[in-house]
């Protein structure tokens, strides 16, 4: 019997590492076929179709949370975007941490079929942001509870509302984001068919 109890928990533990290993590798999947999708439109307008969803922060890959940042930064200086000019901005910018960066900027482009779905990773790499965050406030509410610090529950309820908001604030500019977006291409493409 102690040797079925004491090999439980290991197994637990191994379900747990795979679960995380296979939730860690469809999030760089997604962050990667996104980059890689930024990178291969053909008429660099991709930064321009997700900017309003997703920002640097939202990646957990330090990689692609670097290469988003040289794709915005070169967007916003209206230069060209792509493998190449990506891959120099980040050995110019002396922050990636491999150099030269050529080699992982086109390992992302293996990881896309291109752009057309960049709408979609984005709002994917975005809730996945959002789940990340409701997770860490959801640990400082129960860390508080479990050690109040002197504080009331009044007072912690307070808190854990006020930190909830925060969340649902974040919810509502994505959404009216997403609707924004819908509604331009909806005028773009009335418009542009007459």
């Amino acid at each position: 019997m102690a040797t079925t109890a004491q090999s439980q928990p290991q197994i637990e533990s191994s379900e747990t590492q795979s679960t995380e290993i296979s939730q860690s590798h469809s999030r760089d999947i997604v962050e990667s076929a996104l980059i890689g999708g930024m990178l291969l439109d053909p008429e660099g307008e991709a930064y321009d179709k997700i900017s309003g969803i997703v920002n640097e922060h939202d990646f957990v890959d330090p990689d692609n949370k670097a290469i988003f940042r040289a794709v915005q930064k070169l967007s916003e200086d209206r230069k060209m975007i792509d493998a190449f000019t990506v891959s120099d901005w980040l050995d110019n910018s002396g922050t990636f941490r491999d150099a030269p960066a050529f080699n992982t900027v086109s390992e992302k482009l293996l990881t896309t079929a291109g752009p057309t779905n960049i709408v979609r990773w984005a709002n994917i790499v975005r809730e996945k942001a959002l789940l990340r965050e409701l997770i860490k406030i959801s640990n400082q509410i129960s860390q508080s509870a479990q050690n109040p610090q002197g504080r009331s529950p009044s007072e912690l309820v307070d808190r854990a509302e006020q930190l909830i908001f925060e969340i649902a604030g974040l919810v509502f500019s994505i959404l009216l984001n997403s609707e924004t977006l819908k509604y331009n291409k909806f005028r773009n493409d009335k418009y542009t068919k007459k």
